[in-house]
């Protein structure tokens, strides 16, 4: 019995390890060929474990990178600081230096020079400091960014601009308007609009030279106090509303204006938003105003008088038309001539007048002109003299509502025939050469039309000076007045020193041939005023009065305007060419520092810059105190970042190892697996064998063993 348990022992245990090596076997060529026992589940959820320890460890080397250019962008600024505070200990001790009353002349010119050279120096290196193409200081501190993670998370760094312009001048407030005369610096980049601003407003500069950091000089106001005619440039900005054009022009010119005119206009770019207008001033001596059309100027001595006409208020093209017979107010002899005295001083005769002969009234003979002199109507074939067959009622004269009023009256009267009367005469009057007789007239023709004179006789010679010669004074063609002005008013000047008469004649026309004729004329403000010369100070006030104003909010940002002051008939002009310019530079242009010290060194102990000019010996040194305080509060800050960096650094340092690591055991599953499966399958084999030993030496066991052995090769563990 014994002989048959050992024998089926022994098959039973041969069995088993023939199975445990073939299994040993297996693991070793899966091992060998890479090849997977996993289920497809199984390699699925392998696989994203793997590709998001992949992500976790590229995010890790990511941030590792951000963080070592974060250390070292902060490593440099700590040494520019170090430096810059270098600089500031050495600046601080010149001055103390300077402050040393015993030092010569020479001895604070050098402390000066040399305190400029290390200010430039301090001023160089915190302006241009940079690592790796980026600015050490920029405008807000933690202006950088490190990533940390592939969530998305990050650290902030930087210790933003040092402010140190209380001790080195290097910047200035951001402007929107620029001035003549002026040095800037762009301080943000320009836009093309404001590039063609600058360009037009300076010389001898180009384009692309306008960047960050340049410096120009607008041009400086025209200053020319020669003969001529001067305005500045105005600097316009959107909703500015009405502001002088130029409240500081100048003419200066020995010419008189008179019959001339003002003209103000643009040249180039001008729209339909523009606007200029003749504004009144604050009625001081010098100052104008303006009544509805009629310019008047207020002088020191004769008050306001009329010198003109405005045409294109609100346009952008205005000129103004000097009067060529301004004159001054209340220097008249003609008496009663503005009728509110009734008919007092004149002379009225109800009677035909025959042109060409006299007449008399009150005693009085006075002349007429003669039918050559007179316009002759272009219509019909009219007699040569006033002798045409009438038939007339009585005409009228009147004085009722303060003006004089003379009415032919209707008539018959021959085809195309003329007859005058009735006529009114002023009591002689003097009047000096040169002076102006003026009057307000309207006239009406009631059958047909009018035919009137109005004229000056010299008594010393019966010579008369013709201020209406006109057949219709209202309706053109037949407009050939000798009045200086048709805008129911006119004027005639005076030839020479005398006494005179005026003379006014109302008549009518048989215009139509109808043989129906009559007219009237009524007449007023009749003066004989001494002229009054528009000299250059008169023409300066009128331009100094002139507003500009703009309605749109995008508009050109250069125009070219040009202003004439011409004589009369444009004998001579006096032109000047200005610019308004529209560029609001949105704070991208400042006043020029000086890039300087803002006092001088070796002035600390002696000057007088303190508050209400008292001796003040530290000013330098609490300058630089200042700002050194504010390097060392930035050194402080950016050493905190760079320890804080420093960490962040190791430790993402450490967790990028242990991704790679559990990456890798990722990566090789299937490998672990196939290993731990072979250590079992031999360890297997090894416990078969030992108890193949074991059942030859001991017999009475050997059913056990055999049990044992087979319910091991039954379980296949594999």
């Amino acid at each position: 019995m014994a002989s048959i348990g050992t024998y089926k022992a022994t098959f039973q245990t041969q069995n088993s390890i023939a199975s445990a090596s073939k299994q040993v076997s297996k693991s070793v060529s899966r091992i060998s060929s890479n090849s997977s026992r996993e289920t497809n589940g199984n390699t699925a959820s392998y696989q994203a474990m793997r590709d998001r320890f992949q992500m976790d460890v590229a995010s890790k080397a990511g941030a590792v990178r951000s963080l070592s250019v974060a250390k070292g962008y902060l490593g440099t600024t700590i040494s520019v600081l170090d430096s810059a505070s270098d600089m500031l200990a050495k600046l601080q001790e010149l001055a103390v230096f300077a402050a040393n009353g015993m030092n010569t002349d020479a001895d604070n010119k050098a402390i000066n020079t040399e305190s400029e050279r290390l200010a430039d120096r301090f001023h160089t290196l915190m302006s241009t400091a940079s690592y790796k193409g980026i600015d050490i200081f920029r405008k807000n501190n933690g202006s950088g960014s490190a990533g940390a993670a592939a969530n998305g998370s990050n650290l902030s760094f930087g210790v933003g601009a040092i402010d140190y312009d209380n001790l080195y001048d290097y910047t200035n407030p951001g402007l929107n308007v620029t001035q003549p005369g002026v040095k800037y610096e762009v301080k943000n980049p320009l836009t093309e609009a404001e590039k063609d601003a600058v360009l037009a407003q300076t010389t001898g500069i180009t384009r692309d030279q306008l960047v960050v950091g340049f410096q120009f000089t607008t041009n400086p106001a025209n200053e020319n106090m020669g003969p001529g005619i001067s305005t500045d440039d105005l600097y316009y900005m959107d909703g500015d509303g009405s502001v002088p054009f130029d409240a500081a022009s100048t003419v200066i010119s020995d010419e008189i204006f008179n019959g001339g005119s003002l003209n103000v206009q643009f040249t180039d770019n001008g729209e339909g938003s523009d606007h200029f207008n003749l504004t009144n001033g604050d009625g001081s001596a010098g100052s104008i105003v303006v009544n509805g059309s009629v310019v008047s100027y207020r002088d020191a001595n004769h008050g306001y008088i009329e010198i003109g006409e405005v045409v294109g208020q609100n346009t952008g093209t205005l000129q103004i038309n000097f009067f060529e017979d301004a004159s001054i107010p209340g220097t008249s002899n003609l008496l009663n001539g503005d009728f509110s005295n009734g008919s007092a001083n004149w002379n009225l005769y109800n009677q035909r007048v025959d042109f060409g002969s006299s007449f008399t009234v009150n005693g009085i003979t006075i002349p007429t002109p003669t039918d050559a002199e007179m316009v002759s109507p272009i219509h019909g074939s009219p007699p040569n003299n006033d002798n045409a067959n009438s038939n007339r009622n009585s005409g009228t004269l009147s004085t009722a509502g303060g003006a004089l009023n003379l009415d032919t009256g209707g008539m018959t009267i021959d085809n195309f025939g003329i007859y005058h009367g009735p006529a009114a005469v002023s009591d002689a009057f003097v009047a000096s050469k040169g002076d102006f007789l003026k009057f307000d007239f309207s006239a009406n023709g009631a059958g047909d039309d009018y035919h009137v004179a109005g004229y000056l006789v010299n008594t010393a010679d019966n010579s008369i000076t013709i201020a209406i010669n006109d057949v219709d004074l209202i309706n053109p063609p037949e407009l050939n007045s000798t009045g200086k002005r048709i805008d129911g008013s006119t004027s005639v000047e005076v030839p020479d020193d005398g006494t005179y008469h005026f003379v006014f004649i109302t008549g009518t026309y048989d215009k139509s041939g109808g043989t129906v004729a009559g007219a009237s004329m009524t007449i007023d403000n009749i003066r004989a005023e001494n002229p009054f010369d528009i000299t250059d100070d008169v023409v300066q006030s009128v331009l100094r009065g002139i507003n500009y104003s703009s309605s749109s909010n995008d508009q050109a940002s250069v125009k070219d305007v040009r202003v004439t002051a011409a004589t009369d008939g444009n004998v001579v002009s006096l032109v000047d060419d200005s610019k308004i310019f529209n560029t609001e530079f949105n704070g991208n242009i400042m006043i020029a520092p000086t890039r300087d010290l803002e006092n001088e060194v070796s002035t600390g102990g002696s000057n007088n810059l303190g508050n209400n000019g008292q001796t003040k010996t530290s000013i330098v040194v609490e300058d630089v105190e200042i700002v050194q305080q504010r390097v060392n509060q930035a050194r402080a800050i950016a050493s905190s970042q760079f320890l804080t960096f420093e960490n962040a650094l190791d430790a993402s340092t450490d967790l990028k190892y242990l991704f790679m690591q559990s990456n890798q055991g990722l990566g090789s599953i299937n490998f672990s697996q196939e290993t731990v499966q072979l250590t079992k399958q031999q360890m297997m084999e090894d416990v078969a064998t030992a108890m193949h030993a074991q059942a030859n030496l001991n017999q009475s066991g050997l059913l056990v063993l055999v049990e044992k052995l087979y319910l091991l090769d039954s379980s296949r563990l594999v």
